[in-house]
Parts: structure tokens; C-alpha cells; sequence
């Protein structure tokens, strides 16, 4: 299910304690945040405050839900937004997805934040499925 916090783990590592594990990661300097997706490392230069990892947490590494398997991979909010919007047209869809992303400028919560992102990546999916949908139309013409 999306959002399930069992997706993330976190570890705090003290390189005092851990030397060798800190030298084969490369660690030179403290605090050093990393993480992890599909076991390739990326650098995390975000804020070092719980609010700023929630948000980043919320906002990046949870999965999202997935317009082509609804019923696996999304919340029952999100679940309701792919169904409002799944026969809408591509110009509606990206008028919407427009309006999104100006919100994301403003200030909110990183829950608030996360919703809106997720939002956009629903859109989007169901605005690249519209498409090819408008193109295989176009083709038997």
C-alpha cells in the first residue's frame, strides 16, 4: 500500500564506533545522511531536521500510487482521485497538473506537500496513458 512507513529505514551509524564500516562507505565528515534506492546511494543535502527528513521521507522515497494497479498501490484518497479524474482529457489533465505545481512554491506541511506531489504524479500517469490512448486513435485513421 502506498505511504506504508515499512518502506523506509532509517540507521544511525557512529563512525567512532564503526570505522571500518564508515571507511568503505566513504564517510569523511559528520553527519554524513545518505540513502538508498533500489541499493544505488545517492547524497541527501537537505535539512537535518526531523520536519525537513519527514517531509523528504514523504516526498521522495515512498512509493506512489500507480494509475495501472489502483487497487495494490494506492490509498483509498488516492484510489478516489485516479477514479475523479481517469476520463478526464489530456488539456484538462494538464491544466490541473499546472495548477499543482504552483502550489508547490507555497508554504504547507510536508503531509500537505506530499499529497500535492502524488497528485501530480497521478495526473501525469493518467495523462501519458490519455495520450498514447489519443495516438493508437490516430493511428487507425
Amino acid at each position: 500500500m502506498e505511504g506504508d512507513p515499512s518502506q523506509v529505514f532509517i540507521a544511525d551509524v557512529n563512525c567512532g564506533s564503526h570505522k571500518m564500516l564508515c571507511d568503505m562507505a566513504g564517510v569523511t565528515t559528520y553527519p554524513t545522511v545518505r540513502y538508498y534506492i533500489d541499493g544505488r546511494e545517492h547524497p541527501y543535502d537537505g535539512g537535518r531536521g526531523f520536519e525537513a527528513l519527514l517531509g523528504f521521507v514523504h516526498e521522495e522515497l515512498l512509493l506512489q500510487c500507480d494509475v495501472h494497479d489502483v487497487f495494490e498501490t494506492c490509498s483509498d484518497k488516492a484510489a478516489k482521485y485516479v477514479d475523479k479524474w481517469r476520463r478526464r482529457e489530456s488539456n484538462v489533465l494538464k491544466k490541473e497538473i499546472d495548477r499543482l505545481q504552483g502550489m508547490e512554491s507555497g508554504d504547507m506541511t510536508p503531509d500537505l506537500k506530499g499529497w500535492v506531489r502524488e497528485r501530480e504524479h497521478i495526473l501525469s500517469q493518467l495523462m501519458k496513458t490519455r495520450t498514447e490512448i489519443d495516438n493508437a486513435g490516430e493511428e487507425e485513421l
